[in-house]
């Protein structure tokens, strides 16, 4: 059952991309950790919520319909 689930094209993307996101996140949050700089995950998930609102606003606003966030 797993394995025809595995089947389908988009199944394989997510599970390529969460692969590969899963490298870099260990790299950084062990970083993070070593550091203690516990205080710029935060930064970067509220700079990631702007950089959404300002697409967003760009859409609306400004035309700009192909920009996606």
């Amino acid at each position: 059952m797993l394995f025809t689930f595995l089947d389908n094209v988009f199944v394989q993307m997510a599970f390529f991309a969460c692969l590969l996101a899963s490298i870099p996140s260990g790299v950084v949050g062990s970083f993070v950790v070593v550091k203690r700089i516990s205080f710029i995950a935060g930064s970067i998930s509220h700079s990631v919520l702007g950089g959404m609102g300002f697409c967003l606003w760009l859409q609306r606003a400004q035309g700009f319909y192909w920009l996606d966030p």
